[in-house]
């Protein structure tokens, strides 16, 4: 993969480059920003998952030998970079414990979330495309994976089956897609709804067909990763229900902005409480999602984030 971009690079310019801007995962395309460094360029490193520690904190990562490979290209890294930058201060001090070194090094530079996508008018279609038109509708697009552990959603949705009109709505695929279907028939989950990947250009409007946007993370996972759609609900002012490991910095960022309901998703009893409060509290989600807005406006505006991003390219 380093290979292919900096032959890109190449092929696409014949410029030399003042910065380059790396995202990590997948780290190794460090590589590519430890080269252009040695041509000129500042190296900015961004760090959206500690990668391979959650990896490891998953299971996916388990041989000694991968697990010294992928530390030593982390190691490798950060040493390179002229600067690191991680999206929330816990991940920034995650860092520096495991990492002082290069301490001096990092920063924060929040992700940010071009609020204008998301200001559309109020919609019903895919409500219709997927007959839940007099729903009370929790939903979830993205990918269904192991990080995710959609599974706790299920099983809480089962305990709710009394709630007729309550539905959760998962849009998207992923390696987890059959076994969670399997677990909802298993269980009596008659309120879940799946359904394919959509176009990215209509993910805006599929926000507005929900009551309030979810965002869920394995207990498994022990880094404050903060899920980049958690800002993407917020734009669009809906409400959120996060369930989400207690490291994760999205935790605070919901009670901060005061825009929904926060559990840890080790805590099965209370997620189910927690639907259950969001369901009963429909008198609250307007305001839950005008308080998301304002915080998204203010903390994740697009271009405020960008000018902070140029300041430290220098």
């Amino acid at each position: 993969m380093p290979r292919q971009f900096l032959r890109a690079l190449k092929r696409h310019s014949s410029e030399t480059f003042d910065a380059v801007i790396v995202y990590s995962p997948p780290l190794p395309l460090a590589m590519v920003g430890r080269v252009m460094r040695k041509r000129g360029a500042t190296f900015v490193l961004n760090i959206q998952d500690l990668f391979p520690q959650n990896a490891i904190d998953l299971g996916v990562l388990s041989n000694p030998l991968l697990i010294a490979m992928f530390r030593a290209i982390e190691r490798r890294a950060y040493k390179s970079a002229d600067k690191i930058l991680v999206h929330s201060e816990s991940n920034l001090s995650f860092l520096k414990r495991a990492n002082p070194r290069v301490a001096e090094k990092l920063g924060v530079l929040h992700n940010w979330v071009d609020a204008k996508e998301y200001r559309l008018p109020a919609s019903t279609r895919f409500r219709e495309r997927y007959g839940l038109e007099n729903k009370f509708i929790i939903g979830f697009a993205g990918v269904l994976g192991p990080s995710q552990q959609l599974d706790l959603i299920v099983r809480a949705t089962a305990r709710l089956t009394a709630l007729e009109d309550l539905a959760f709505l998962f849009v998207g695929d992923g390696g987890e897609l059959e076994n969670l279907k399997s677990l909802a028939a298993e269980t009596g989950a008659t309120n879940t709804h799946f359904h394919p990947f959509i176009p990215r250009e209509d993910y805006p409007e599929l926000l507005k067909n929900f009551d309030a946007g979810l965002v869920c993370l394995s207990p498994r996972n022990h880094t404050p990763v903060v899920p980049g759609k958690l800002l993407t609900y917020m734009a669009a002012a809906l409400p959120v229900l996060a369930v989400l490991n207690r490291e994760s910095d999205g935790n605070q960022i919901v009670r901060d902005a005061d825009c929904g309901l926060a559990v840890p998703s080790d805590d099965e009893e209370a997620v189910a409480s927690a639907i259950k409060e969001l369901y009963e509290s429909r008198d609250k989600l307007a305001a839950w999602g005008a308080n998301g807005q304002a915080y998204a406006d203010t903390h994740f505006d697009k271009a405020a984030v960008i000018a902070e991003l140029e300041g430290y390219l220098g």
